[in-house]
C-alpha cells in the first residue's frame, strides 16, 4: 500500500552545518511529489534522511519524520529501508548477474526462497514495462551493462522491495531520452501502489509526472502546491524567479 508522509519541523545537521532547515512536508498516499531547487539546497539531504542513511554519515536531527503515523526515528532502520526504496543519481551494483542486483535488497532482508525472488524480480520488470528487454539479460553480469540499463537494474531493485514510498534522487542523470520516457511511465503505472517522492533538477519533468511539487532553498521549502497551479500561479517571488532562470541570473550577478 502507498505510504503517507509527513515531515515536522525538520533540522538536519553534519556537525555545525545546517543542511535543513524547520522544514515541513506532507506527501499524499499514492502521489507524486516533486522535489525541485537549485543544488546544494537540500534535495538529497532530505532523501537520505528519510531512509535513515544520514544517520551513517553522522547527521544529527531535531524535529520528526512520520510514515503512516509512525515515527522512522522509532523503527530499526533495515525493517524502515524495506519500505522506503532509494533510488541514487549514479547506479550502484553489486558483483554478479543483474537478476542478482535486483534481489539484492530482498537477499538483505532475509528472503531466501528462490521462486518468490524470481516472482518480485519479474514483478518489478512488469512495473517498469521492461519484461521483454531485460529477461534475455537477468544472467548477465551487471557491469557488463552501458550506464543507462545499469539505472534501470537499480530501479528495478528498488521496486523488487515493494516499497510503500520511493525516493528518486535525479534519477534521469544516468538515463538516456527512451530511458527517461521509460522512467516517468512507469511511475505512474505504480503511484497507486507506492508513494514517490522524486528531486529533479528538470521542471519539464515535474512538469509532467507530478501531482504536487514542493521548491527547496537553502534548506528551506519556499512553496509547496499542485505543480500545475505552482508553475503557473506560484505565491512566492523567489518561486517565480527559480522558474523564470531570474534565481541564477541574481546568484550570478551576487558572486
Amino acid at each position: 500500500m502507498p505510504a503517507a508522509l509527513s515531515v515536522s519541523n525538520l533540522d538536519l545537521r553534519y556537525g555545525k552545518k545546517e543542511i535543513l532547515r524547520d522544514l515541513s512536508l506532507e506527501i499524499l498516499p499514492g502521489h507524486i511529489l516533486a522535489l525541485i531547487g537549485p543544488e546544494e539546497g537540500g534535495k538529497s539531504s532530505l532523501l537520505r534522511a528519510l531512509n535513515r542513511m544520514a544517520d551513517e554519515e553522522g547527521a544529527s536531527y531535531c524535529g520528526n519524520i512520520l510514515l503512516n503515523g509512525e515515527s522512522i526515528f522509532l523503527k530499526d532502520a533495515v525493517t524502515l529501508r524495506r519500505a522506503v526504496g532509494m533510488v541514487p543519481p549514479t547506479p550502484v551494483l553489486f558483483r554478479g548477474t543483474v537478476f542478482d542486483n535486483i534481489v539484492a535488497g530482498l537477499r538483505l532482508q532475509g528472503q531466501r526462497n528462490g521462486g518468490e525472488l524470481r516472482r518480485l524480480a519479474e514483478g518489478a520488470l512488469a512495473q517498469m514495462g521492461l519484461t521483454e528487454e531485460y529477461t534475455p539479460l537477468l544472467g548477465e553480469r551487471a557491469d557488463s551493462l552501458p550506464l543507462p540499463a545499469r539505472q534501470m537494474v537499480a530501479f528495478l531493485r528498488a521496486l523488487a522491495l515493494e516499497p510503500e514510498l520511493l525516493l528518486l534522487d535525479e534519477p534521469s542523470r544516468s538515463l538516456d531520452a527512451a530511458g527517461v520516457a521509460q522512467m516517468e511511465e512507469a511511475l505512474c503505472r505504480i503511484k497507486g501502489r507506492c508513494t514517490v517522492l522524486l528531486a529533479t533538477n528538470t521542471l519539464q519533468q515535474a512538469g509532467r509526472i507530478a501531482d504536487e511539487t514542493a521548491l527547496l532553498i537553502n534548506g528551506r521549502i519556499v512553496e509547496y502546491g499542485e505543480t500545475a497551479e505552482l508553475f503557473s500561479n506560484p505565491r512566492e517571488k523567489q518561486t517565480e524567479d527559480y522558474l523564470t532562470g531570474r534565481y541564477y541570473e541574481r546568484a550570478s550577478l551576487s558572486l
